[in-house]
């Protein structure tokens, strides 16, 4: 079959952001489907079987990311005369991709892949948490207002005129559910199974002498909560030997350095930067304890970090923020699950983890037990049955 395949993110360098589309597109290209792709790349990083229609790059932590998004999608359409005449199913990753889709999808589509034309081309909708405009955190309460009105409306319409709709969670899929009316599938944003190697990983050795590593990485923006579990982590720090090690990068950095270096615990505090994601694994193997305290956001409501299921697959013990998206997918009997604002809790039950091996070794193995089928691999082979069944359809 002939798919074009619309993603609204930068494919290189690999990131969280363009992990699963990077996945999607080899998927596609090894079940034999020929795939034209529009997106910000550039040829030499592509496969064979992939034909790429170029777009301006996107950086994933500018202040001005919804503005690179809204270029990306009149960039997109601006290629539209440049594509090829049909194609059996189109494949929209994210709201940016969304007016090129809608556009395709009013052409005659190819049928079988013989040539015949059938009226429209179905689309294949894949939403993200952040497209939820309508609960996006704006700080300009102008934009945001906007958003609210003009891009929900839009949204409305992107979804309903999709022949399927892709979502990260359950979570979301209720909400599309109650407030759109439109139905959805779910295909978890899990870690890959080649990077992220179940069970290859030892239970690091408990040793009283060594401080009590808690690991964090990923986008560091004001929602994820970071600063709040810095509170936290004084308490911590003054009660066991303890180390927090913060690798990645984004707004709220800046703040969170300037803490770190005026509070007497800052010296426990690593903090690494951006780190490559082929050397994630390898920096967070060997962590006593992952954190996860992200705010009560509606927009957190309904996500599931990657970070949680990268921490699952290296048998990682968590402690997270409990909100609806986390547990959908974290048991008791496999994370440490604490109400939302809660700094003293979160002090707590990281304190309670240290001086307990014995639970983070059963949260370990019951990680390690639901992690074996979620993988990314069996994620991303969901989504390409679907793209397949709609195409036939």
């Amino acid at each position: 079959m002939r798919i074009i395949f619309i993603h609204a993110e930068s494919l290189f360098p690999l990131s969280g952001s363009n992990l699963r589309g990077h996945a999607i597109l080899e998927a596609l290209v090894a079940a034999g489907h020929e795939v034209d792709l529009v997106a910000p790349a550039t040829d030499e990083h592509l496969g064979p079987g992939i034909s790429l229609f170029p777009t301006p790059l996107i950086d994933r932590f500018s202040k001005r990311k919804m503005l690179q998004h809204l270029r990306f999608a009149y960039r997109a359409m601006a290629l539209e005369s440049s594509l090829r005449p049909a194609y059996d199913a189109i494949y929209a990753h994210r709201l940016g991709s969304a007016p090129l889709a809608r556009r395709l999808a009013r052409r005659p589509a190819l049928e079988g892949g013989v040539g015949a034309r059938s009226p429209g081309t179905p689309m294949i909708a894949d939403l993200w948490e952040v497209d939820l405009l309508e609960i996006y955190p704006f700080e300009n309460p102008l934009l945001r207002a906007a958003a609210a009105v003009t891009g929900a409306w839009y949204q409305k319409h992107f979804l309903r005129e999709a022949s399927r709709v892709i979502v990260l969670t359950e979570a979301m899929r209720k909400y599309l559910q109650s407030r759109y009316g439109v139905e959805s599938a779910v295909s978890y944003d899990a870690a890959d199974a080649t990077r992220f190697r179940i069970g290859e990983v030892g239970f690091p050795p408990t040793d009283a002498a060594t401080p009590f590593r808690i690991v964090f990485h990923g986008g560091i923006d004001r929602r994820d909560g970071v600063l709040e579990f810095l509170e936290a982590f004084g308490h911590i720090a003054s009660r066991i030997p303890a180390e927090f090690h913060l690798m990645g990068t984004g707004r709220a950095l800046p703040e969170i350095e300037r803490l770190v270096a005026k509070e007497w615990w800052g010296k426990q505090v690593r903090i690494r930067g951006w780190v490559p994601y082929g050397e994630i694994a390898s920096a967070i193997q060997n962590a006593d304890l992952a954190v996860i305290p992200s705010l009560d956001t509606p927009m957190n409501r309904m996500v599931i970090p990657r970070k949680t299921f990268e921490y699952m697959s290296l048998g990682v013990p968590i402690v997270a923020t409990a909100l609806p998206a986390m547990r959908e997918l974290l048991t008791e009997d496999m994370a440490t699950l604490v109400p939302a604002g809660s700094t003293v809790r979160l002090a707590d039950e990281v304190v309670r983890l240290a001086g307990d091996p014995g639970l983070r070794s059963r949260q370990r193995a019951a990680l390690l037990r639901r992690a074996e089928s979620l993988t990314l691999q069996n994620e991303v082979a969901k989504i390409v049955r679907i793209v397949e069944r709609v195409a036939i359809s």
